[in-house]
């Protein structure tokens, strides 16, 4: 989980400081990834829970979520998906999370500890 949220907050900040960048830019994905991937939010939220990513320790497993390539390669994942979706997921967790705190600032959001506060609001697209 950890993973999830460090990258979600620093995609969040890299948005807050080019809010005119295309989410797929901000990816480096191509269109059909960034679709792909909209469309199947809910199913990669349910692979990461499910499967206890978010609470696993084994590095490889983790980082098959997170490494850049031509596809997410976790176990399930179709090679037709997007490359690192664990940081697509995690900016879409921290996204929400902020969205429902708007007294909360950017400063603060950074020293957040709490993971599951953070992740406690995150209701992925269907």
């Amino acid at each position: 989980m950890s993973e999830l949220i460090f990258y979600g907050k620093l995609m969040y900040l890299a948005e807050a400081l080019t809010p005119d960048t295309p989410d797929s830019l901000m990816m480096s994905w191509n269109t059909r990834q960034y679709e792909w991937a909209k469309a199947h939010e809910f199913s990669i939220w349910k692979s990461i829970a499910n499967d206890k990513v978010m609470y696993s320790t084994k590095d490889a497993e983790i980082n098959k979520w997170f490494a850049d390539g031509p596809f997410t390669g976790a176990q399930g994942v179709p090679q037709d998906s997007a490359p690192q979706l664990g940081v697509w997921i995690g900016w879409n967790i921290v996204r929400q999370y902020m969205n429902s705190h708007p007294e909360i600032a950017p400063t603060n959001l950074i020293g957040e500890k709490d993971y599951f506060k953070i992740l406690s609001g995150y209701r992925p697209d269907r």
